[in-house]
């Protein structure tokens, strides 16, 4: 398992993300979650707390990771906790809605 600088969740506490920031979330998540719902796999556990970050400098310029919006990183989301996985028998079952409770 790859090294992470943080989770979305305690990156969400130290400061508001910007519209960059949720867009670059946004899309990332759907390469994500198509992927996985292509191979019948559905996660069940999305939180904050299970999608990581890992930030790379950008122009040579130091980054503080006390400033997780900062333009001098490139920020990559990581979906983790496939703990409550479930894997579909047939592509259509992705389709349907349920809802669990525990």
């Amino acid at each position: 398992m790859e090294l992470c600088d943080s989770c979305l969740e305690k990156d969400m506490e130290k400061a508001a993300m910007p519209a960059r920031a949720i867009a670059l979330l946004t899309h990332q998540m759907q390469g994500v979650f198509s992927f996985l719902h292509s191979n019948r796999i559905i996660h069940r556990d999305v939180k904050p707390s299970n999608i990581l970050t890992k930030r790379k400098i950008v122009n040579g310029r130091r980054g503080n990771l006390d400033r997780p919006w900062s333009r001098n990183f490139r920020i990559v989301f990581k979906i983790c906790d496939f703990g409550y996985v479930s894997f579909l028998e047939k592509a259509a079952e992705a389709h349907t809605c349920r809802i669990v409770r525990f």
